[in-house]
């Protein structure tokens, strides 16, 4: 191909990538610290944690989280969704319960977000959940019915304090 095809090859790439930018839009920055709040409107409805213990420290890297999924009646959930998600390193991992609600996965150490979900049910959450190398923690929750609730996502440049995360889950109940 002749220079001067490529020039103008190139000189078109260039304008529609420009057009393509401005056209669009900037890409949207993410923030750092996300959350999900899921305000509820009657106590039943509401998932619950149960317990949510550090058993030990085995001499290992991975932590090992074990536990078990109930639903809003406390009947064993089977094949309940458990999902991990660390947001700053992007891990994300899995596990399903077994036929009496039990689960067991082995984690990096970091700062998790816990998510057990089901279809029906409304999904129990853990935001900030740390888990050290070789930790040995158990939790337990219970699922919420899956009516009365609604989910909200709030990300914030600035890691919110509990007491600020409560104050802003009474003020979305309120409005609802």
């Amino acid at each position: 191909m002749p220079n001067n095809m490529k020039q103008k090859i190139l000189v078109l790439v260039i304008f529609f990538s420009i057009w393509s930018i401005r056209l669009l839009g900037q890409p949207e920055k993410q923030k750092e610290y996300g959350y999900d709040l899921c305000v509820y409107y009657n106590e039943k409805d509401k998932p619950s944690l149960l317990t949510n213990e550090t058993l030990g420290i085995a001499d290992t890297i991975l932590a090992l989280v074990y536990g078990k999924v109930f639903d809003f009646e406390s009947n064993p959930l089977a094949y309940a969704n458990i999902k991990f998600e660390n947001y700053i390193d992007t891990i994300k991992r899995g596990c399903t319960s077994d036929s009496l609600g039990n689960y067991r996965i082995y984690l990096p150490s970091g700062d998790f977000k816990l998510t057990m979900s089901f279809v029906g049910f409304s999904d129990f959450v853990l935001n900030g959940l740390k888990l050290g190398s070789g930790e040995i923690k158990q939790i337990i929750a219970k699922l919420g019915s899956g009516s009365g609730y609604r989910n909200y996502r709030i990300e914030s440049d600035k890691p919110l304090s509990e007491k600020q995360l409560n104050r802003l889950e009474r003020k979305l109940k309120k409005k609802n």
